[in-house]
């Protein structure tokens, strides 16, 4: 096998074991999990999505794994919430990705796993800010734009960013973005029920 292709193997069953892991924690998200399908790309330098895959680039994904594996399996998560809340298909800019990522952060956060527990200064000083009650990225954006927090663009998105937003369309409409509306609907009746 050569070096590329295993380097796509052993990604691909990184992103499964990430998976199956938060799928412990979170059963309530199958329909979710299964809906994301995993493909090697070169040309990104981290990790991202679509809405319909994850694109990864290996030599990127096999190190940070090696380095942090939580990491890796927060960024898992972190990408599926963004699916779920349609972060994809909403205006795109700076502020808007940052939000967005803080808005998955702090969902992730309360939860309290053990498994995905991630220290930082500024990401708690921030949690802070936003008060008790989860906020949606609309209300973050209101609040990165009206400087309520006492960070540089750059320290925030040191402290929440994970994936590449590069392949966010917010002009796809239809399929895709019924098909997550209606895995955010299941998985809502699946976690009450």
């Amino acid at each position: 096998m050569s070096d590329k292709k295993e380097q796509e193997f052993l990604g691909k069953k990184i992103l499964q074991n990430c998976r199956n892991e938060l799928y412990l924690d979170f059963p309530y998200l199958d329909g979710a999990f299964a809906s994301l399908e995993y493909e090697v790309d070169d040309s990104i330098s981290t990790i991202g999505t679509d809405g319909e895959k994850i694109y990864f680039n290996p030599v990127f994904l096999l190190k940070k794994y090696v380095e942090d594996p939580v990491a890796v399996r927060r960024g898992y998560l972190h990408m599926l919430l963004h699916c779920l809340f349609l972060h994809l298909f909403k205006p795109a800019g700076e502020m808007w990705d940052l939000a967005c990522d803080m808005a998955v952060e702090q969902m992730i956060e309360r939860q309290a796993q053990p498994r995905l527990a991630l220290e930082n200064a500024v990401r708690k000083d921030c949690f802070d800010h936003m008060g008790n009650e989860p906020l949606p990225a609309e209300r973050i954006l209101e609040l990165l734009e009206a400087g309520a927090f006492p960070y540089t663009m750059e320290e925030m998105r040191a402290a929440f960013s994970f994936d590449d937003h590069s392949r966010w369309d917010e002009s796809a409409t239809g399929g895709l973005r019924s098909q997550w509306e209606q895995m955010l609907l299941d998985a809502a009746k699946n976690k009450a029920g």
